[in-house]
């Protein structure tokens, strides 16, 4: 046989099994009925001319019975629905095993590929015969297909072991011809590209990574709902954009609602965070039911995969809200601990949740609000030294007051300091009660001094203002158990318990201690004032005749012994025969004068020879007779013995002193007479010393006349 027939032979033989190739081919697809769509021509996308490629490297999508099936490379098959290792036709010749790690895969894939559900996108199939449907210009049959070749082009890339992963939208294993980089790394065309890279976005966000704040079962986060005034519910909206994958599964009987980016969960009752509910989500698989995809075996089979379903969960509980109260005093905005509070739901606080007690800050906090809203707290307990206010005091608990952050629902209450008042009154000449002058707010203080004592135990105050004391301790600066008055009145702060004594230690300035310079009150009564009263200590001065009728005329002094020697006092005239005493006068001040006069009389009755003298501090004193009245003599300043110790006591009057005078004699004799001075407290008596004195002198002038008359 020539060299050129077996040639001939080579090459028919070669045709007939090329042509019986092809024919079976042909056959399987006609026996599929295929609706073979054949859009997009990649002329890149070929490891190598092979034997019964089909195409000639279009990619193709079989659509049959009205489901997607996935050519996953014309020209290349991969296994049987058995998913045992089958040969895959390549340069190598290599087997390709799909393993539970690409099946895995490829059902993820599956779970978000688009599935046409617009019949007249589908030409109608009979017989199970093959046709072959151009691939359209425009249209929603276009954007469809390209969808689909999207899925069938990651589905390659698995098989292959191009793609392991969907972290990136580069495969794991990628090479310049790969399907990325011929059409989706090129953009073309640009719906292929974007549906491809949002099945990769939708599996890296479903399976690799949960929706915001959902987690697995065993690590299912908590989370707070937050109170909704408006609704008045419990609730929180999660936002992402991939819910739009997801279904709500289990709502463990709370409201819950989904968008394609957003999750509300709501609950009208409170839920404990000891105890919260799960809700259950789950991905959201389009296509439903058992999706299909296209292995290219000698056949062209068909194998059925479930598309995967991946759980979400969220735990959520109620939070509680917090309100914080802080205890302060109104004098000098102290803070107060001991204070206790009921926390009311209602304004008559008649529900109580809580009692509550401020600390050493002043402040009281309670962290279990049920729900925001407007609570009520009442002092039920107010610390030593302050009034108690029971009166319930509105407080507002917002969403924001969270139990455990730094926000709260805040109420500052002010006590007041228990208070203790005292007023010091005085007399005048009239024996009228008239308010003290005490010189408050000058350099000269006049005015008295108290001490409070309580269980014998002196207390010591410190002086917030004239007038005004707070309780103190002795080593505290400028302390002092010494407190004075302020134009006749002192108060005093925040006495810790109920029972004291107080007592007047020093009058004021000529005024005599009260008749009581000593009293026992009860601060935690109704009536928390006292009243000290003081008399004038002073002179009422008289001068007498030897038959002790009254007389006017003479020159007078007022002399007070000071280390044991008598002075003249600066007095100031105030009227006829009125005479005050001021420690301030000096001796050019109008109506000063050392000089003392008594009354004239006038028509009217009243009587002469009276000259009043007030508002001398204790102390002894003496009348000197500075110029005798006409037709008496003048009594010499050692001779006097009109003399008076004004004590610190109870008076309200004068002291009475007299002064006698003996007429002039003309043989020049003095009287026998001897002056006597009588104190009379708060009225006149008569001098039953002076007229028994009198009679003894009378009784002597008989005895020497009768002598006198027997010679």
């Amino acid at each position: 046989m020539s060299k050129i027939f077996r040639k001939n032979i080579v090459l028919v033989t070669l045709v007939i099994i090329t042509f019986f190739f092809f024919l079976f081919n042909v056959k399987a697809a006609n026996s599929s009925g295929w609706v073979y769509h054949s859009c997009l021509k990649g002329t890149k996308y070929k490891l190598n001319q092979i034997s019964g490629e089909r195409d000639g490297g279009y990619i193709g999508v079989y659509n049959i019975n009205r489901q997607h099936v996935y050519c996953v490379e014309p020209g290349r098959h991969l296994n049987s629905a058995s998913y045992t290792e089958q040969p895959f036709e390549n340069l190598n010749n290599k087997g390709i095993k799909i393993d539970n790690t690409k099946k895995n895969l490829i059902r993820q894939i599956l779970t978000f590929a688009e599935k046409i559900t617009d019949q007249s996108l589908l030409p109608t199939i009979t017989n199970n015969n093959k046709k072959t449907v151009n691939c359209p210009s425009s249209g929603s049959q276009l954007l469809s297909i390209y969808r689909t070749y999207a899925a069938q082009g990651l589905i390659w890339e698995v098989a292959t072991g191009e793609r392991t992963s969907f972290k990136s939208y580069v495969p794991d294993n990628n090479h310049s011809n790969s399907f990325y980089n011929v059409y989706v790394a090129k953009n073309y065309p640009e719906t292929l590209a974007v549906e491809y890279k949002r099945i990769v976005d939708a599996i890296n966000n479903s399976f690799n990574k949960f929706p915001n704040q959902f987690s697995t079962e065993q690590q299912a986060k908590k989370i707070a709902l937050s109170w909704n005034t408006s609704s008045k519910k419990y609730s929180v909206t999660i936002k992402d954009t991939n819910f739009r994958y997801w279904s709500i599964q289990n709502q463990s009987g709370l409201e819950v609602s989904k968008t394609n980016d957003s999750i509300t969960i709501s609950s009208s009752n409170p839920i404990e965070e000891n105890s919260p509910k799960m809700v259950k989500i789950a991905i959201y698989n389009k296509n439903g039911g058992t999706l299909k995809a296209y292995y290219h075996a000698d056949s062209q089979n068909l194998i059925g995969i479930v598309g995967t379903t991946n759980n979400a969960y969220i735990k959520v509980y109620t939070p509680k809200y917090q309100l914080k109260i802080t205890k302060k005093a109104s004098l000098d905005q102290k803070a107060l601990s001991g204070a206790k509070f009921s926390i009311c739901s209602n304004s008559s606080c008649t529900k109580v949740l809580s009692t509550v007690t401020t600390d050493k800050t002043g402040t009281a906090t309670f962290q279990s609000i049920p729900n925001p809203g407007t609570y009520y707290v009442k002092e039920t307990y107010a610390p030593p030294g302050y009034e108690l206010n029971s009166t319930p005091r509105a407080v507002t608990v917002s969403a924001s007051n969270i139990a455990g952050s730094t926000s709260y629902g805040t109420i500052s209450i002010t006590d007041s300091n228990k208070v203790f008042n005292l007023t010091k009154k005085t007399v005048d000449e009239k024996g009228n009660i008239i308010d003290l002058d005490d010189g408050c707010g000058t350099d000269n203080y006049t005015g008295p001094e108290f001490e409070i004592m309580e269980n014998g135990k002196t207390l010591y105050f410190k002086e917030i203002k004239p007038g005004e004391y707070d309780i103190s301790n002795k080593d505290e600066k400028d302390a002092t158990t010494k407190l004075k008055t302020c134009k006749g009145r002192f108060k005093v702060y925040t006495l810790t318990n109920c029972s004291y004594t107080i007592s007047e230690t020093k009058a004021p300035q000529g005024l005599t201690l009260p008749s009581e310079p000593t009293k026992k009150i009860n601060v935690c009564g109704s009536d928390k004032n006292v009243s000290f009263t003081n008399g004038f200590a002073g002179l009422e001065f008289q001068k007498k005749d030897e038959d002790g009728n009254l007389i006017a005329g003479g020159k007078f002094s007022l002399q007070k012994r000071i280390n044991n020697v008598y002075k003249d006092m600066l007095l100031k005239e105030t009227a006829e025969g009125n005479y005050v005493y001021d420690e301030n006068l000096k001796e050019s001040d109008n109506g000063a004068t050392y000089i003392i006069t008594t009354k004239d009389g006038n028509p009217e009755g009243e009587e002469k020879g009276i000259a009043l003298i007030s508002k001398l501090s204790p102390g002894e004193y003496r009348v000197v007779e500075k110029e005798a009245p006409d037709g008496y003599e003048l009594i010499e300043d050692k001779d006097s013995t009109s003399l008076v110790t004004i004590k610190d006591s109870d008076k309200d009057g004068y002291y009475l002193v007299e002064m006698v005078d003996q007429k002039v004699r003309k043989t020049g004799s003095k009287s026998f007479a001897e002056l006597v001075v009588t104190i009379i407290t708060g009225r006149k008596v008569p001098n039953y010393i002076l007229i028994i004195s009198m009679l003894l002198v009378l009784l002597a002038i008989v005895i020497i006349l009768r002598k006198k008359f027997k010679k």
